[in-house]
């Protein structure tokens, strides 16, 4: 079995790369939506992560907006975040790696900086310009230009993960464009190796 990971910075379009992937008949188990997921499970969990939280859960529902403010500012409120979250989301990930026969795909934002490539192997990068990250996360996530620069500023920069990776998709167009280059690293670089779908 192969394992990849797809991976990328803030508005780089790798959900949207998952997305097609899916399209084309495949499963991805994304993390992102999984996180969001435990948020809400276990009354345990829900109480760790109010202590930390305490005035973004109302009425059974995250303020996601607001956490991911506070652990942008609070680097100690991050880490006991992730304390919590991500020893359950990796047993989750390996439990579905075991489950498929000829590969598996993650969609796994922090890949690198959480140490989670070393389960892989093969990593996809989607990468674009800033400047096209920056007016993707104003027009489609309603950020503020200022914001939108923050929070690329504070990602790990897309160079160290281009470095890393086997594979890298530039997004720098369109969705057709994009579908095509995943279309190709499918066919020509994953299928070859005996892989089926």
């Amino acid at each position: 079995m192969i394992k990849i990971a797809i991976t990328g910075t803030i508005g780089s379009g790798k959900t949207e790369c998952s997305r097609i992937i899916e399209d084309l008949g495949y499963s991805v188990f994304n993390c992102d939506e999984r996180v969001n997921q435990l948020y809400l499970e276990d009354d345990k969990r829900i109480q760790e992560l109010k202590s930390i939280f305490p005035t973004s859960y109302q009425k059974g529902k995250w303020n996601k907006k607001e956490i991911a403010n506070e652990i942008f500012q609070d680097s100690l409120k991050k880490e006991k975040l992730e304390t919590i979250i991500y020893p359950v989301l990796l047993e989750e990930m390996k439990e579905a790696m075991e489950i498929e026969k000829d590969i598996f795909i993650a969609e796994v934002p922090l890949l690198f900086q959480i140490g989670w490539d070393k389960y892989f192997d093969e990593i996809l990068v989607v990468t674009c310009d800033d400047a096209v990250a920056i007016q993707r996360l104003v027009t489609k996530r309603g950020m503020s230009e200022l914001d939108a620069k923050r929070r690329l500023l504070h990602q790990q920069k897309n160079p160290i993960k281009i470095e890393r990776a086997t594979k890298i998709i530039y997004n720098n167009t369109n969705v057709l464009d994009l579908k095509k280059q995943i279309e190709m690293w499918l066919d020509k670089e994953i299928i070859k190796d005996g892989v089926k779908r």
